[in-house]
C-alpha cells in the first residue's frame, strides 16, 4: 500500500490546512482556560470550609484564664 493510500484508509497524517501559528495560538489559549479551571476547583475547595481555620479569628472571646 503506498503512503498517500495508507494515510486516507488510517485518518493519519497533517490535515491539509495545517497553520503553525494558528496551532500556537490555539494552544496558548487551551493552556490558560486548564490554568483558570484548575485554579477554580483549587479555590471552591477551600471557600467552603466549615472550620475556621488559624488565619480566621472566631467572633467569639476566648475564655482563657
Amino acid at each position: 500500500m503506498s503512503t498517500k493510500i495508507h494515510q486516507l484508509v488510517d485518518g493519519r497524517g497533517r490535515p491539509v490546512c495545517y497553520d503553525v501559528d494558528d496551532y500556537k495560538g490555539r494552544n496558548v489559549i487551551e493552556r490558560g482556560f486548564n490554568d483558570t479551571k484548575q485554579w477554580r476547583g483549587l479555590a471552591s475547595r477551600y471557600d467552603n470550609s466549615p472550620l475556621p481555620t488559624a488565619a480566621e479569628p472566631s467572633c467569639e472571646p476566648s475564655h482563657s484564664g
